[in-house]
């Protein structure tokens, strides 16, 4: 059944003479420039991100693991079933459900290792 419809829309589908072109959508006049991802990037949901991120004096490889994170771009088990992944998707420290969130937040032994990191750092820990 589907194969039928794919071979019916390859069979109704009309070329035409012009040629194909490129346009940039971000930008307003069709063409690439930096200054229209800079301005999609801080105007977007994600801009928050973008000021939070981009802009501190922290090492590059930091920025780009932080905007994935924001960005649900990493792959913990939850992530991987959503693409087809068969495993357990449960926590191997404390079986919860792992998402980045609890990865990196919730899961008890997150806590502990982001305590220590405080400890080390002097930093206080802000308990939300």
């Amino acid at each position: 059944m589907a194969w039928e419809n794919i071979w019916r829309d390859a069979a109704n589908f009309r070329l035409n003479s012009i040629d194909d072109s490129v346009i940039w959508t971000l930008g307003k006049r069709g063409t690439f420039n930096v200054k229209s991802i800079y301005n999609a990037l801080s105007n977007s949901s994600n801009g928050i991100y973008y000021k939070k991120i981009w802009k501190e004096k922290i090492p590059e490889k930091i920025k780009i693991f932080l905007w994935l994170i924001a960005n649900d771009s990493i792959l913990p088990k939850d992530n991987l079933m959503k693409r087809k992944w068969q495993g357990d998707p449960s926590c191997i420290f404390c079986n919860n459900v792992e998402t980045i969130s609890h990865l990196f937040f919730q899961c008890p032994v997150a806590k502990i290792i982001w305590s220590v990191i405080a400890k080390c750092l002097n930093v206080v820990l802000v308990v939300v």
